[in-house]
Protein backbone atom coordinates (compact mmCIF):
# COMPACT_ATOMS: atom_id res chain seq x y z
CA UNK A 1 0.00 0.00 0.00
CA UNK A 2 1.15 3.55 -0.90
CA UNK A 3 0.27 6.69 0.73
CA UNK A 4 0.79 9.87 0.39
CA UNK A 5 0.91 12.81 2.74
CA UNK A 6 -3.01 14.96 3.02
CA UNK A 7 -3.53 18.19 1.62
CA UNK A 8 -5.58 21.10 1.15
CA UNK A 9 -7.68 21.72 -1.57
CA UNK A 10 -10.46 24.02 -1.99
CA UNK A 11 -13.62 22.72 -2.91
CA UNK A 12 -15.98 24.59 -5.28
CA UNK A 13 -19.50 23.99 -6.71
CA UNK A 14 -19.61 21.35 -4.59
CA UNK A 15 -17.24 18.92 -6.74
CA UNK A 16 -13.66 17.69 -7.51
CA UNK A 17 -12.06 16.14 -10.66
CA UNK A 18 -9.71 13.65 -10.91
CA UNK A 19 -7.74 13.57 -14.48
CA UNK A 20 -4.73 12.77 -16.33
CA UNK A 21 -1.33 14.50 -15.37
CA UNK A 22 -0.89 17.72 -17.76
CA UNK A 23 -4.39 17.42 -19.17
CA UNK A 24 -6.41 20.67 -19.62
CA UNK A 25 -8.74 19.96 -17.01
CA UNK A 26 -12.20 18.53 -18.52
CA UNK A 27 -15.58 19.91 -17.92
CA UNK A 28 -18.10 17.63 -17.02
CA UNK A 29 -21.44 17.79 -17.33
CA UNK A 30 -23.78 16.77 -14.64
CA UNK A 31 -26.97 15.13 -15.48
CA UNK A 32 -30.02 14.49 -12.97
CA UNK A 33 -28.39 10.43 -12.74
CA UNK A 34 -24.81 11.97 -12.00
CA UNK A 35 -25.88 13.66 -9.14
CA UNK A 36 -27.68 10.76 -7.61
CA UNK A 37 -24.81 8.51 -8.16
CA UNK A 38 -22.41 11.29 -6.77
CA UNK A 39 -20.07 11.34 -9.87
CA UNK A 40 -20.04 12.13 -13.71
CA UNK A 41 -17.36 10.92 -16.04
CA UNK A 42 -16.28 11.35 -19.26
CA UNK A 43 -13.04 10.13 -21.59
CA UNK A 44 -9.88 10.05 -18.96
CA UNK A 45 -11.85 12.04 -15.96
CA UNK A 46 -14.36 11.58 -13.30
CA UNK A 47 -15.51 14.25 -11.18
CA UNK A 48 -17.14 13.39 -7.81
CA UNK A 49 -19.55 15.05 -5.91
CA UNK A 50 -18.48 17.15 -2.60
CA UNK A 51 -20.06 17.05 0.93
CA UNK A 52 -19.59 20.93 0.57
CA UNK A 53 -17.74 23.75 -0.85
CA UNK A 54 -15.30 24.73 1.31
CA UNK A 55 -11.39 23.77 2.20
CA UNK A 56 -10.80 19.86 2.23
CA UNK A 57 -8.47 17.25 3.31
CA UNK A 58 -6.96 14.71 0.42
CA UNK A 59 -5.40 12.00 0.60
CA UNK A 60 -4.57 9.60 -2.17
CA UNK A 61 -3.89 5.99 -1.24
CA UNK A 62 -2.98 3.10 -3.77
CA UNK A 63 -3.54 -0.74 -3.79
CA UNK A 64 -5.46 -0.54 -0.32
CA UNK A 65 -8.82 -1.66 0.03
CA UNK A 66 -11.47 1.17 1.22
CA UNK A 67 -12.26 1.49 4.75
CA UNK A 68 -16.04 2.78 4.83
CA UNK A 69 -15.63 3.57 8.70
CA UNK A 70 -16.65 7.32 9.26
CA UNK A 71 -17.64 7.81 5.41
CA UNK A 72 -20.60 8.91 4.73
CA UNK A 73 -20.31 8.93 1.00
CA UNK A 74 -18.70 6.10 -0.88
CA UNK A 75 -18.52 5.58 -4.60
CA UNK A 76 -16.34 3.31 -6.73
CA UNK A 77 -15.73 3.85 -10.46
CA UNK A 78 -13.55 2.54 -13.25
CA UNK A 79 -10.45 4.83 -14.28
CA UNK A 80 -7.65 4.39 -16.47
CA UNK A 81 -4.33 6.31 -16.12
CA UNK A 82 -2.90 6.78 -19.49
CA UNK A 83 0.65 7.98 -18.78
CA UNK A 84 2.39 8.34 -15.12
CA UNK A 85 0.38 10.94 -13.15
CA UNK A 86 -2.87 11.98 -12.13
CA UNK A 87 -4.19 15.48 -10.77
CA UNK A 88 -7.22 16.57 -8.71
CA UNK A 89 -8.79 20.06 -8.87
CA UNK A 90 -11.73 21.86 -7.81
CA UNK A 91 -13.44 24.63 -10.18
CA UNK A 92 -11.46 27.45 -8.68
CA UNK A 93 -8.88 26.04 -6.82
CA UNK A 94 -4.52 24.96 -7.59
CA UNK A 95 -4.34 21.49 -8.16
CA UNK A 96 -2.68 18.14 -6.63
CA UNK A 97 -0.37 15.91 -8.52
CA UNK A 98 0.19 12.27 -7.95
CA UNK A 99 2.68 9.96 -9.62
CA UNK A 100 -0.15 6.57 -10.09
CA UNK A 101 1.49 4.26 -12.57
CA UNK A 102 -0.41 4.09 -15.60
CA UNK A 103 -3.14 1.35 -15.60
CA UNK A 104 -6.37 0.35 -15.27
CA UNK A 105 -7.49 0.83 -11.68
CA UNK A 106 -11.04 1.35 -9.84
CA UNK A 107 -10.98 4.08 -8.00
CA UNK A 108 -12.71 4.31 -4.68
CA UNK A 109 -13.67 8.26 -3.25
CA UNK A 110 -14.70 8.22 0.62
CA UNK A 111 -15.83 11.24 2.35
CA UNK A 112 -15.31 11.50 5.73
CA UNK A 113 -16.86 14.90 7.79
CA UNK A 114 -14.18 16.21 10.03
CA UNK A 115 -16.99 18.44 11.38
CA UNK A 116 -20.30 19.43 11.85
CA UNK A 117 -21.69 22.09 9.23
CA UNK A 118 -21.95 25.49 10.49
CA UNK A 119 -24.94 27.93 10.55
CA UNK A 120 -24.47 28.43 6.53
CA UNK A 121 -24.20 24.26 5.88
CA UNK A 122 -20.22 24.25 5.38
CA UNK A 123 -18.32 21.96 7.27
CA UNK A 124 -14.44 20.30 6.71
CA UNK A 125 -14.21 17.22 4.96
CA UNK A 126 -11.84 14.30 4.24
CA UNK A 127 -11.89 12.70 0.41
CA UNK A 128 -10.01 9.34 0.80
CA UNK A 129 -9.25 8.52 -2.93
CA UNK A 130 -8.11 4.57 -3.31
CA UNK A 131 -6.70 3.73 -6.70
CA UNK A 132 -6.62 0.13 -6.72
CA UNK A 133 -5.96 -2.19 -9.95
CA UNK A 134 -8.78 -3.88 -11.37
CA UNK A 135 -6.66 -7.01 -12.45
CA UNK A 136 -7.39 -6.62 -16.15
CA UNK A 137 -4.60 -6.74 -18.28
CA UNK A 138 -2.97 -4.04 -18.94
CA UNK A 139 -2.17 -2.42 -22.27
CA UNK A 140 1.28 -3.07 -23.76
Amino acid sequence: MKQWPPEKLMISYQQFTVYQKGAKKPHLDWSDDAVERGFTAGEDAVSFAALASTEAEIEVWMDAEPDEKGAVQSVTVPFQVVDEGIEIRSILSGKLSYPIPAGNYYVTCQAIPLEKPNKEGLYKVKYVIIFKRDGLKEAS
